[in-house]
C-alpha cells in the first residue's frame, strides 16, 4: 500500500465520520480562518483539526458537542503548547463579538474525547509512521472482531419485486433477518454470507446451527464462553440487543422467525467486497431474481479509509454499482464511499 500523508489520512478519517448533511468538511488556513469560514456558512459548531490529528472514533466527540458543552473553546494539545484539535461553540462565539481564536478562554477536552485521538507531526516521518502503524492495527482489529449486534437501524424500506430467492450480505447481528422479513422470503430462499471477519462468520454459523432463537443475549454469552472469553455483555451491547429483539416484536416473535429462517440453505464466504467483487457478482448472475444484497458500510469504514484513498474506495464502489446495474431484479442496501444511503432496486 502507498503510505498516505498525514494531511491525506486526516481528511480520510474526517470523511469517515462525516454524517452527511449535518456535517461539512472544509480546509482552512489556520484556526481563525476556520472560524470565519464556519461562521460565514452559518454553522453552529466548529471542530478544527490539524493534519496528523487522527480521530479513530468520533462518537464521543459528537456526544460531547450534543450535550451543549464548551463555555468558549475546548482544545487538545497532546503535550505541546499549541492546540492540534479545537472545538468552538459558534453561537456563543458570535454573541461575544466574534473575537480571534487566540483570545478565547481555553478549556481542555474531557478524556472521553481525547482517549480516541492519535497525533503525529506531519513533518516527523518517524512519528507519523508509528501513528499510521497503530491506525492500521486498529483498523484490522475493527475488521476482525465478532460483530454480534447492529449499530444501524434494522428497519429499512426494502421493496423487491416479490420474495427474494437469494440474499447476500455481511454476517453481523440480526440485520440480515430484518431485511429478509421486510422483503419476504420462502423456504427455498438461499442465504450467502460474505464477510471479511472470519470470527463473525463463525458466530453466525454457530447461531444457525445451535441457537433456537430465544434470548439473544444468552446466545452471545454462551458463544463467548465457548471462545474462552469474558461473557459479560456491556450496557451499550445490551441496549442494542433489546432494540433488535423489539424490532421483531419481542423474544417470542424472534424465536418463531428464527425457527423458520435457520432451515434455509446457508453458505459462508470469508472474503470482502473490497477485494473479491467478481466472485460475489458471479453468484448474483447465476441466481434467478429477485435478489437482495446488503453491503452495509463495507465501502465506508475505518478499515476502508485507513487502507484506501478516496479514489480507490470510489473506484471500488463505482465498479460494484455499475456491475449490479447489469443484474436486474437486484435490490441493494448499504452505504456508498461517503456514507450515503444507496438503497435502491436495479430494474430491468
Amino acid at each position: 500500500m502507498r503510505h498516505a500523508s498525514a494531511y491525506e489520512l486526516t481528511a480520510r478519517l474526517l470523511r469517515l465520520h462525516n454524517g452527511g448533511a449535518r456535517h461539512r468538511i472544509f480546509a482552512a488556513n489556520g484556526f481563525d480562518d476556520a472560524l470565519c469560514t464556519a461562521s460565514a456558512n452559518g454553522y453552529t459548531d466548529l471542530l478544527a483539526v490539524l493534519p496528523g490529528c487522527f480521530i479513530s472514533d468520533l462518537s464521543a466527540m459528537i456526544a460531547f458537542i450534543g450535550d451543549g458543552a464548551a463555555s468558549e473553546r475546548h482544545v487538545y494539545a497532546d503535550g505541546g503548547d499549541s492546540p492540534i484539535l479545537a472545538y468552538v461553540n459558534l453561537v456563543r462565539w458570535r454573541r461575544q463579538g466574534e473575537p480571534p481564536f487566540g483570545s478565547l478562554t481555553e478549556e481542555p477536552f474531557p478524556s472521553s474525547v481525547t482517549d480516541g485521538l492519535l497525533y503525529a507531526d506531519p513533518d516527523d516521518p518517524c512519528a507519523y509512521y508509528l501513528a499510521l502503524t497503530q491506525l492500521q492495527e486498529m483498523a484490522l482489529a475493527w475488521r476482525d472482531q465478532v460483530w454480534t449486534v447492529n449499530y444501524e437501524e434494522l428497519s429499512c424500506s426494502v421493496q423487491p419485486p416479490g420474495p427474494v430467492r437469494l440474499f447476500i450480505g455481511v454476517a453481523s447481528g440480526l440485520k440480515p433477518n430484518a431485511l429478509l422479513d421486510a422483503s419476504g422470503w420462502t423456504p427455498r430462499t438461499q442465504v450467502l454470507y460474505v464477510d471479511s471477519s472470519s470470527a463473525t462468520l463463525a458466530f453466525r454459523r454457530w447461531l444457525v446451527e445451535e441457537w433456537n432463537g430465544d434470548d439473544y443475549r444468552s446466545a452471545i454469552e454462551r458463544w463467548r464462553r465457548l471462545q474462552g472469553r469474558t461473557t459479560l455483555v456491556s450496557e451499550p451491547v445490551l441496549e442494542r440487543i433489546q432494540a433488535m429483539e423489539a424490532h421483531f416484536g419481542g423474544r417470542r416473535a424472534l424465536r418463531k422467525h428464527w425457527g423458520h429462517y435457520r432451515r434455509l440453505k446457508h453458505s459462508y464466504w470469508n472474503t470482502s467486497l473490497l477485494g473479491d467483487q467478481e466472485t460475489v457478482l458471479a453468484a448474483l448472475r447465476q441466481s434467478a431474481g429477485p435478489r437482495l444484497v446488503w453491503c452495509s458500510n463495507v465501502f465506508h469504514s475505518l478499515y476502508t479509509h485507513v487502507f484506501q484513498d478516496e479514489m480507490q474506495s470510489e473506484a471500488l464502489f463505482d465498479h460494484w454499482m455499475n456491475e449490479l446495474a447489469m443484474i436486474p431484479g437486484t435490490f441493494v442496501v448499504g452505504t456508498d464511499a461517503y456514507g450515503g444511503d444507496i438503497t435502491q432496486l436495479i430494474r430491468a
